[in-house]
C-alpha cells in the first residue's frame, strides 16, 4: 500500500507522469478512473479533460465514456460537463440537457443560490443545444423559476408569452428591455423590429395596470438605440394624451431615423447609377469597335468556324458563337 510506504511522494506522481507522457490510452484511463476512486477528482479531471482527442466510441476518453464513469461524482460531473460545453465546443443534445439538469438540481435543492441561476439563465440563452420541451416541463413544476420560464418562451421565439412574463408577472421592465436586446442579435433588420414591436405591445397592454412604470419603461425602450422600431406605427399607437414633451426624445430618434433611413436610399440609388453608367460605357466602347470576322475565325468554346454575321465577344477580346455563349453562361 502506498500510504505506508514514506518515500512515497503521492498519487500526484501518477497523474503527473500521466499528463507529461503519451502511453497507453487505456492504461492512462484506468489510471485516472483509479485516482478518482481514490477521491482525487481533480487530478482525475486533469487526466480526462488533458486526454481528450475525438468523439469517437473507441476512444477512452470520449465525452460519453468519461460521463459514465464520473456521473456519480456531481462535483466532478458538474466540472467535466462545463468543459465539454465551454472548451471543448460540444454540442451534442444529451450532455448540454444533462448540465442545465444539474444547475436546476443545484438551485432548487437551496433557497439562495444566485451564482448557479445566473449560470442556468446565461446557459439558457446562449446553448442552442438543449432539449428545450423537456427543460420547460420541469422548470414549469414549480414557481421559483418564472424568469427562465420567460426565457425559455424566448428560446422557442414565443416572444410575446416571454415578454409578457417578465412584464405581466415580474414586473421586471428593465430586463425585458435587455432581454429584447439580447433577442435581436443576430437578427435581420425586419426580425429585429418585430421583436422589438411586441415588447412595445406587451408593454401598451400593461399600461393600465402600472401607468407609471409602464410609461418609464416606454420611453427607455423607444430610446434605445440598440432596438429597432417603425417609427411611423409606434407613434401611431402611443396614447394621445401623452404630452409633446414626453415624447421629445422619441421624437427626436424617430426624426433621426427617418434621415437616416432616406439618405441611405439616396446613396443606395447614387451607387446603382453609377454602376449603370460604367456599364453603359463599356457596352458603347463594345458597340463601338470593330470585330473582324471571316471564315478562318473559330469559335473558343466549340473550335467550330464562324458562318453567321453575329457572334459574342468576351472582354478580353475572345469571339465566340452566341449560342455556344449562351451555353456556357447557363452551365
Amino acid at each position: 500500500e502506498y500510504s505506508n510506504d514514506d518515500t512515497f511522494p503521492g498519487v500526484w506522481i501518477l497523474a503527473k507522469y500521466i499528463l507529461e507522457r503519451n502511453i497507453d490510452r487505456s492504461l492512462e484511463f484506468s489510471t485516472a478512473a483509479w485516482l478518482l476512486e481514490q477521491s482525487e477528482e481533480e487530478l482525475a479531471l486533469k487526466i480526462f479533460t488533458s486526454k481528450h482527442q475525438t468523439e469517437s466510441n473507441s476512444d477512452p476518453f470520449s465525452s460519453q465514456r468519461v460521463i459514465n464513469l464520473i456521473k456519480t461524482h456531481q462535483t466532478a460531473l458538474v466540472t467535466y460537463l462545463e468543459y465539454a460545453v465551454f472548451k471543448l465546443k460540444l454540442e451534442t443534445d444529451a450532455i448540454h440537457t444533462m448540465l442545465v439538469n444539474i444547475y436546476l438540481d443545484q438551485i432548487l435543492s437551496k433557497s439562495d443560490n444566485e451564482e448557479t441561476r445566473s449560470k442556468l439563465q446565461a446557459f439558457i440563452i446562449t446553448s442552442n443545444s438543449y432539449r428545450v420541451q423537456t427543460v420547460l416541463h420541469r422548470v414549469n413544476q414549480t414557481n421559483r423559476l418564472q424568469r427562465e420560464v420567460a426565457l425559455l418562451y424566448g428560446k422557442m421565439n414565443n416572444f410575446e408569452q416571454a415578454f409578457r412574463i417578465l412584464v405581466d408577472e415580474l414586473q421586471d421592465f428593465e430586463y425585458a428591455e435587455n432581454y429584447c436586446i439580447i433577442l435581436s442579435h443576430g437578427k435581420s433588420s425586419a426580425d429585429r423590429k418585430i421583436v422589438a414591436h411586441v415588447l412595445f405591445k406587451v408593454f401598451l397592454n400593461s399600461l393600465d395596470k402600472y401607468p407609471n412604470e409602464i410609461k418609464a419603461a416606454l420611453l427607455s425602450l423607444l430610446c434605445n438605440n440598440e432596438i429597432e422600431f417603425d417609427f411611423v406605427e409606434v407613434l401611431q399607437r402611443l396614447p394621445s394624451h401623452w404630452s409633446l414633451a414626453s415624447l421629445s426624445q422619441i421624437l427626436l430618434r424617430a426624426l433621426r431615423t427617418y434621415s437616416y433611413t432616406q439618405r441611405a436610399a439616396k446613396l443606395e440609388s447614387s451607387l446603382i447609377r453609377v454602376q449603370n453608367e460604367q456599364l453603359n460605357i463599356k457596352l458603347s466602347q463594345l458597340k463601338r469597335s470593330n470585330t473582324m470576322i471571316n471564315e478562318q475565325r473559330q469559335c473558343k468554346h466549340c473550335l467550330q468556324q464562324f458562318y453567321e454575321t453575329s457572334c459574342a465577344v468576351y472582354q478580353d477580346g475572345i469571339q465566340v458563337h452566341v449560342h455556344c455563349a449562351k451555353k456556357y453562361k447557363q452551365n
